[in-house]
């Protein structure tokens, strides 16, 4: 399955037979399933096939604008739909699912977590667990992308919008 993922993109730009080689091996860990989650989507079809996906959320209504869940899924664990979700783009996939709300007495499990991972992902809605997912990141040197949540009125008005 993985080689019908890949074949349409080798030979593009810089996509080699090696980088996708290297992609299907990196152990990629994402730090919140919600909007930051849609990245999973992304990397699968890709051709990445080795996620730990880490949120405390299910999947609710005002999730399906965004996100791949349907309506059966609200009130199920994001962690699990994602799951369920990669494994059905390539069955090849090997999805670790942790339903936990990260604090700073996590620190410790979320080390462990990350030395197994080659990229994290992060980008909660919630503040602590982008600081110690941040902290635990630089303690281990592991690369970092991250998705900053803006607070309100961090966007600029529409010239469409009245005051």
């Amino acid at each position: 399955m993985w080689d019908a993922i890949v074949d349409r993109q080798t030979g593009f730009l810089n996509f080699t037979p090696e980088l996708a080689r290297a992609m299907r091996a990196m152990r990629l860990a994402v730090i919140g399933a919600g909007g930051n989650g849609a990245v999973l989507d992304h990397l699968a079809r890709l051709g990445f096939e080795r996620f730990t996906i880490v949120d405390p959320d299910v999947v609710e209504a005002s999730n399906l604008n965004r996100l791949p869940f349907t309506a059966r899924q609200i009130g199920r664990a994001k962690v699990a739909a994602w799951r369920d979700h990669l494994t059905a783009i390539n069955p090849g996939c090997a999805v670790a699912a942790h339903q936990i709300a990260l604090t700073r007495d996590h620190g410790p499990w979320l080390r462990e977590l990350l030395a197994g991972a080659d990229l994290v992902f992060a980008g909660t809605t919630d503040v602590e667990a982008n600081i110690v997912t941040g902290r635990v990141c630089a303690e281990l040197g592991k690369r970092m992308i991250v998705r900053p949540r803006p607070g309100p009125g961090s966007y600029p008005r529409s010239p469409m919008t009245t005051a």
